[in-house]
């Protein structure tokens, strides 16, 4: 014969564990609405200069990608012809000349040795 308190806490025991899981799941499924900076895009590209410190990226598909904020890489040292690898994000505000594909952040310009 079981006892009736332990029919309780058997009970008592589920409800318990099904009331974690519920804050548990709640808890790690929370919103982050930061925005982190992670590049979206890379694409391996050639360098072009505009003038004497401006300058846009062609890429192997020969889509054009001009460098709209060019803050976090503002120590790169553009030169014409010059093989990179690029890791960005593309823009919300469409580009404003035609020419361009699209409008980048790039987060990082690595060059390339051509041997």
């Amino acid at each position: 014969m079981k006892k009736p308190y332990i029919e309780k806490l058997k009970q008592m025991k589920k409800i318990g564990l099904l009331l974690l899981a519920a804050v548990a799941a709640a808890g790690l499924s929370s919103c982050n609405d930061t925005k982190v900076d992670q590049p979206g895009n890379m694409s391996f590209v050639t360098v072009r200069t505009l003038s004497t410190s401006d300058y846009y990226f062609v890429t192997d598909t020969d889509k054009r990608v001009y460098p709209g904020d060019k803050s976090r890489v503002g120590s790169y040292v553009a030169k014409d012809g010059q093989r990179a690898l690029i890791t960005f994000n593309v823009l919300e505000n469409p580009a404003t000349i035609t020419t361009w594909r699209f409008t980048a952040l790039p987060i990082s310009i690595r060059r390339l040795r051509v041997w």
